[in-house]
C-alpha cells in the first residue's frame, strides 16, 4: 500500500530573539496651564527660597523670579519627581534662559538624585557672577564641566545625561561635555532654578520646554513555533 502524505505549514519556526523595548519614566512637555501633579516644589531643602513666580503656558514652564531670605546667597525653588532607574537611563532637558544685561545672577539644572536626595549627575545653565553672562554646566561622579566661553544672554540648548552601565555621558546640543562613572541606583528626577542675592544682581527668566527620562525595558524571550497539518490520501 502507498501512502501519499501532504504537510500544510501554518507556521514555522523561525527564532528565538531578544525584544527591548524603552520604558517612558518621565514625558512632561508642559501642556495645559498649571503644574502636573507629579511635581513636588520645595522651597525649604538646601539653599532655601522664600517663593517664586513662574508660569504654565504654550509648553513651557516659565520662571521669572526666585526670591530668598537675605543677601549673599544662593536660594532655590526644587521641583521633584519619582523616577526610579536601576540600570541604563536616558534623560533629555530642552531649557532656555534670557536676562537683559550681565547683571542677572542665576541657574538652572536638571539633577537626577539617589535615594537620598544626593545628586548623581546634573546638567545646566549657570549665571553666576554679576559681571558676565552665564555658562553650560555639567556634573557626574565628583567629575564638573563649565564651557570655556560665554552663553549669550538670551539662549536655549538640549540638555542630555545617559547612562550605559556605569558610565554616564553628558551632553550640550549634542556635544559630549563630561564622561564619569556612576553606578548608583535614580530615584528621582530635580529642576532646579537658583538665584543669588547680590547688590546690583536680579533674576532674569529661565524655562523648560520639555524633559524626558526612558530607560531600556528588561529583556523579553520571544519564539515563533511551529504548526504543522497533516493531511493524508490513501
Amino acid at each position: 500500500m502507498t501512502r501519499t502524505v501532504m504537510a500544510m505549514v501554518s507556521s514555522i519556526l523561525l527564532a528565538h530573539s531578544l525584544c527591548i523595548a524603552d520604558v517612558t519614566l518621565i514625558d512632561d512637555e508642559f501642556d495645559g496651564t498649571e503644574l502636573s501633579q507629579d511635581w513636588s516644589v520645595c522651597f525649604n531643602l538646601a539653599q532655601p527660597s522664600s517663593g517664586w513666580d513662574y508660569s504654565v503656558a504654550a509648553g513651557t514652564l516659565a520662571v521669572t523670579d526666585v526670591r530668598g531670605f537675605g543677601s549673599d546667597e544662593w536660594s532655590a525653588v526644587r521641583l521633584r519627581q519619582a523616577c526610579r532607574a536601576t540600570g541604563d537611563f536616558r534623560l533629555d532637558c530642552w531649557l532656555g534662559w534670557a536676562a537683559g544685561t550681565n547683571g542677572a545672577m542665576q541657574q538652572l539644572r536638571v539633577v537626577l538624585l539617589d535615594s537620598t536626595g544626593s545628586q548623581l549627575a546634573a546638567a545646566g545653565f549657570s549665571d553666576a557672577w554679576v559681571l558676565f553672562p552665564g555658562v553650560a554646566y555639567a556634573s557626574v561622579g565628583g567629575e564638573g564641566y563649565q564651557s570655556s566661553g560665554y552663553l549669550p544672554l538670551l539662549g536655549e540648548a538640549w540638555a542630555a545625561i545617559a547612562r550605559t552601565d556605569s558610565t554616564v555621558r553628558i551632553y550640550w546640543d549634542s556635544d559630549e561635555v563630561l564622561v564619569g562613572t556612576e553606578s548608583a541606583p535614580v530615584d528621582s528626577l530635580e529642576l532646579s532654578f537658583w538665584y543669588y542675592s547680590y547688590p546690583g544682581a536680579y533674576f532674569g527668566t529661565e524655562r523648560v520646554d520639555r524633559v524626558t527620562v526612558t530607560a531600556p525595558e528588561t529583556p523579553v524571550e520571544e519564539a515563533t513555533w511551529t504548526r504543522v497539518k497533516m493531511l493524508y490520501r490513501n
